[in-house]
């Protein structure tokens, strides 16, 4: 769900954050680290920096044990909580994630939520983590609090993404529909590589969802390989490893 935090920065500097963004969302983490320290000369704020950090220590997690890599973002806290309340919970998440610690991902998840109960961001990714690792029914309850008339533009695809997934959960025969609303929205967005990373996982769940009840299509499997590097770098792991397991090929593309 994280925007980019890009302003009235230079052609140069824009450009070079959107490789960056590409490099991180497909896995490139020798690439991602050298764009980012090229980015860190340009500081429109704590926030910028901060999310530099965040994607900055995922791309170093091979290299860097998880106690590390959280000890050098709680520095972090203070100043950001003046910021935006709950942003350091909620970005610290993603890592967390990165190391397969789904308890904790729940956990800041939740804080994040607690201190900015009305914003959308907060409430669709904590539906997601509840969906995904916690209580589905709390999930529920999320997505009915929404005001979706209240809702920024970009983020009805990722609500398409949460209803999906608990239909999915629950048998709905129609969670397909929802998936493909949300791929197509995500699209539909017009920020490639903004928006990459969440695509390939959304495409993920959605070919899981395929290949359980029978659905799977030659235009499913497409995408499948198409974000496959990003899938393989960002998806949970469970669900990866059923990909790998049901098409074998994919480990050669």
């Amino acid at each position: 769900m994280t925007v980019p935090l890009v302003s009235a920065w230079s052609y140069r500097a824009v450009s070079r954050f959107d490789d960056m963004l590409i490099a991180f969302a497909e896995g490139d983490w020798c690439r991602t680290r050298k764009l980012i320290a090229s980015l860190r000369a340009h500081d429109p704020g704590d926030a910028w920096q901060f999310e530099l950090e965040i994607r900055d220590a995922i791309a170093n997690a091979e290299n860097t044990p998880l106690e590390s890599t959280i000890a050098g973002l709680e520095g972090w806290i203070e100043k950001l909580e003046g910021i935006s309340p709950g942003l350091y919970a909620l970005r610290v998440a993603s890592v967390y994630a990165h190391y397969g610690r789904h308890d904790c991902v729940l956990e800041l998840m939740r804080e994040a939520y607690r201190k900015s109960p009305r914003s959308p961001v907060m409430t669709l990714d904590l539906a997601q983590a509840e969906i995904r690792f916690g209580d589905a029914a709390r999930a529920e309850q999320l997505v009915a609090s929404l005001d979706t008339g209240t809702m920024p533009t970009n983020a009805a695809p990722f609500l398409d993404w949460v209803q999906a997934l608990i239909r999915k959960g629950r048998g709905d025969a129609d969670a397909g529909d929802d998936f493909r609303r949300a791929i197509a929205g995500m699209i539909d967005l017009g920020a490639g590589a903004s928006y990459l990373q969440s695509l390939a996982v959304c495409v993920a769940d959605y070919a899981l969802y395929c290949m359980e009840n029978g659905s799977m299509s030659d235009k499913v499997d497409e995408m499948l390989v198409t974000v496959w590097p990003a899938i393989r770098a960002h998806g949970e792991k469970t669900v990866v490893e059923k990909l790998s397991r049901a098409r074998p090929e994919l480990g050669r593309e």
